[in-house]
């Protein structure tokens, strides 16, 4: 873990001073990328990747770095969309409460926005806790969740003597996909984390919950166009 360098987004644009990034997002055929995934980020292909370190204080709004690191990373395939989370913090503040799916709780968490149409209409959201349980939905503009869509998505979390750290795969066949006219294709994300000790939530993008934006004010990754796929 942590063997890479950090990467250095593109600045997209600027919501209220709050900044927006762009990513490239490598593409890896699926046979592969050889990734276990139970949780530990310790395949020789994360460690080819540049992580991103970019979350910011959005409870209570401080717009400034959370007080621990966090290490995403984002991979492609014709298949779906790995990321992984490296989440430092002492172990013994880590809250590993347990609760069912969809269920609210304070708690250590990861989440990923994901706006797979990238027209600021509509986003899936789902959240990681270091117990394992999730919570996922879609999200309408500004912030209207909703838990009744359950994605069929892949996770496994684990624990190391620095933190906790996380693996997920989300499949393109969840996801609506429209046709695009170009070899490859833009998607709208979001990453958060939640520290519950000191009650802290972190936002990259770093929009406070008062902001007039968040659908349609998320980052973008740019990655290679897939087929047309299905309104789920």
């Amino acid at each position: 873990m942590g063997l890479a360098e950090p990467a250095t987004p593109l600045l997209k644009g600027e919501l209220d001073g709050i900044p927006m990034h762009i990513i490239h997002v490598e593409t890896r055929p699926q046979a592969e990328v050889g990734i276990k995934l139970d949780g530990i980020v310790d395949e020789p292909i994360w460690q080819t990747l540049p992580y991103y370190d970019n979350l910011i204080g959005s409870v209570p709004a401080t717009g400034k770095p959370g007080e621990y690191p966090s290490e995403f990373r984002v991979l492609a395939t014709e298949k779906g969309l790995y990321v992984s989370a490296v989440l430092y913090q002492p172990p013994e503040t880590i809250n590993n409460r347990f609760t069912k799916r969809d269920a609210q709780g304070e708690r250590d968490t990861i989440g990923i926005t994901i706006d797979s149409t990238g027209t600021g209409t509509f986003a899936y959201w789902f959240i990681l806790s270091a117990s394992g349980t999730i919570q996922d939905g879609k999200v309408l503009p500004v912030r209207r969740y909703n838990t009744v869509w359950d994605g069929t998505w892949l996770h496994k979390t684990a624990h190391f003597s620095e933190g906790w750290s996380a693996e997920m795969f989300f499949p393109w066949s969840m996801m609506t996909l429209p046709k695009v006219p170009s070899d490859y294709r833009e998607i709208g994300f979001a990453f958060s984390r939640q520290v519950s000790h000191n009650n802290q939530r972190l936002f990259w993008p770093g929009h406070p919950y008062s902001s007039r934006q968040f659908v349609s004010a998320l980052n973008t990754m740019q990655l290679n166009g897939k087929k047309k796929r299905k309104l789920i």
